[in-house]
């Protein structure tokens, strides 16, 4: 009997475990990203030309880097466990 509800307890925790793989930090990080990527599309935007300096270095530049901060934000983990799938 014990085995029994040890082996359903364990089962619990990996359920609960996978039901929210995304913590407050994951969902800041995702937040931070996006906001990057509105901010650089508005730089481009407000700039109107289409040689200027801000719409040919700095936006593509916030660009790439809000896109690799939602990368990050989707891996992030910080207790190094591997999330199931």
């Amino acid at each position: 009997m014990a085995v029994n509800e040890n082996r359903l307890k364990t089962k619990a925790t990996r359920a609960d475990d996978s039901m929210m793989p995304f913590t407050k930090e994951n969902y800041i990080l995702l937040s931070i990203g996006i906001l990057i990527i509105l901010v650089a599309y508005i730089l481009m935007a407000v700039d109107n030309q289409v040689d200027g300096w801000i719409s040919l270095y700095l936006a593509p530049y916030m660009l790439v880097f809000g896109y690799a901060e939602l990368v990050f934000a989707i891996m992030y983990n910080k207790n190094g466990k591997k999330k199931s799938t």
